[in-house]
């Protein structure tokens, strides 16, 4: 942290509280009241204790809230990377030590993975059997 920032932020107290304090004078050289001015003060003091309470915590989740979203976003782009150059070769690599799993092509030219597709009936009740999935030699 700088060294001037407590400078900075007593200027900036000053900065906005003199306007506060300008308009009170100002209030004070038109109606002349100040039983007014001092109560009205009172209650603003005394919210902004609740002012505190319930905005505090909204205004310090949302920049944690902004960080995190852009983390996450950032870790779901290396994934992507990752799985797009490297799990692909990875679950075709690991693929060969499993015996139901098979390599097939999709509508789009690529290799996937997928489980190997056997001979099934199509339903309980009937002997025949599902053309789709069935494989050579298999009746």
């Amino acid at each position: 942290m700088k060294k001037r920032e407590p400078r900075q932020r007593i200027l900036l107290a000053v900065l906005l509280l003199l306007p506060s304090a300008a308009a009170y004078v100002l209030h004070w050289a038109i109606f002349r009241n100040a039983h007014d001015i001092f109560f009205y003060l009172l209650m603003d003091i005394a919210f902004l204790f609740v002012q505190a309470v319930l905005g505090h915590p909204g205004f310090r989740s949302a920049p944690q809230r902004a960080r995190a979203s852009n983390i996450r976003r950032k870790l779901n782009v290396a994934m992507g990377v990752f799985f797009n150059q490297v799990g692909t070769p990875l679950l075709r690599l690991l693929s060969a030590f499993d015996g139901r799993a098979e390599a097939r092509v999709n509508t789009s030219g690529s290799t996937v993975l997928g489980p190997r597709r056997t001979s099934q009936k199509c339903k309980p009740c009937c002997g025949a059997t599902n053309q789709r999935s069935t494989q050579a030699g298999a009746i």
